[in-house]
C-alpha cells in the first residue's frame, strides 16, 4: 500500500507503483503497481522519475484530471479513496512541480 505520512492510501484498493520504484510527491512516497503512466503518450515525471499511466482519462468524480491542459490517464479508473477524490493531507499533488488542478481546483488528499 502507498503511505503518506504514515497512512495507506490506496485508489479503488489498489497499491499505487511506477515500475517498483516509489514516486515521491513534495517528499511524500507515492506508487503504482509498475504500470508506466503516460499523457499523450509522453511520459509525466514527478522529481525526476518517469510516471506512466496507459492512455485511459483518470476522472475525479466524473471530471478528468488534467496536468497543464493535458487530460491524466490511469487505467480508466476514477481515482477515489473512500468515495473521496485522492488527496494527500490537504497538500495539492505537483507533477514537475505544476499543481493538478480539477476544473481550476488544486486536487487535495483529505487525511484518509
Amino acid at each position: 500500500p502507498v503511505h503518506v505520512q504514515g497512512m495507506p492510501v490506496h485508489v479503488q484498493g489498489i497499491p499505487v507503483h511506477v515500475q517498483g520504484i516509489p514516486v515521491h510527491v513534495q517528499g511524500i512516497p507515492v506508487h503504482v503497481q509498475g504500470i508506466p503512466v503516460h499523457v499523450q503518450g509522453i511520459p509525466v515525471h514527478v522529481q525526476g522519475i518517469p510516471v506512466h499511466v496507459q492512455s485511459i482519462p483518470v476522472h475525479v468524480q466524473g471530471i478528468p484530471v488534467h496536468v497543464q491542459g493535458i487530460p491524466v490517464h490511469v487505467q480508466g479508473i476514477p481515482v477515489h479513496v473512500q468515495g473521496i477524490p485522492a488527496h494527500v493531507q490537504g497538500i495539492p499533488v505537483h507533477v514537475q512541480g505544476i499543481p493538478v488542478h480539477v476544473q481550476g481546483i488544486p486536487v487535495h488528499v483529505q487525511g484518509i
